[in-house]
């Protein structure tokens, strides 16, 4: 069952846009970018018109930048989120730049610290982290992941629930 969770928070991951490549977003620390993955995400499991709703409005202000299909991506000056939603699989994903040398373990503890007790950590990699709660109906996943996008270190604090 964890390799599934993890090919379904991988297939999410897809929601990382393709402006990301090009434009290039000021340093931001891990625990700004959690603040807004908090606020649009984990504050709205699920519920893809309430997390699209909070990145628009203040203090984020993002705007729609991308639509394809069910992926919607917003950005603002310092960050991006992405929502996808189909198939009974909805994915909330809050990206931002991060200092060069950054440590997956910082922003990891940042999630192990807000998560339930009934989610456990199912992995981790020099570049992601994933957790998960297999019993919760409907089934939840996390995961943050770090990448070199264009000489950039991208952060990535994901959720998603599957009604699998």
């Amino acid at each position: 069952m964890a390799r599934i969770l993890i090919a379904a928070a991988l297939a999410a991951v897809t929601l990382s846009p393709g402006f990301a490549l090009a434009k290039t977003f000021p340093v931001s620390t891990p625990e700004d970018v959690f603040s807004a993955y908090k606020a649009i995400c984990l504050a709205n499991p699920g519920d893809t018109a309430a997390q699209i709703a909070t990145a628009k409005s203040a203090p984020y202000a993002m705007t729609l930048s991308r639509e394809e299909g069910g992926d919607k991506t917003f950005e603002n000056e310092r960050m991006f989120a992405a929502t996808k939603d189909e198939d009974g699989r909805r994915f909330c994903m809050v990206s931002g730049r991060l200092a060069d040398g950054t440590s997956i373990e910082g922003p990891g503890a940042l999630v192990d610290k807000v998560l339930p007790a009934s989610v456990t950590r199912i992995g981790a990699s020099e570049n992601r982290i994933s957790w998960a709660d297999p019993q919760a109906k409907p089934m939840r996943i996390f995961m943050y992941m770090q990448q070199d996008r264009n000489g950039q270190l991208i952060g990535s604090f994901m959720t998603g629930t599957i009604d699998k």
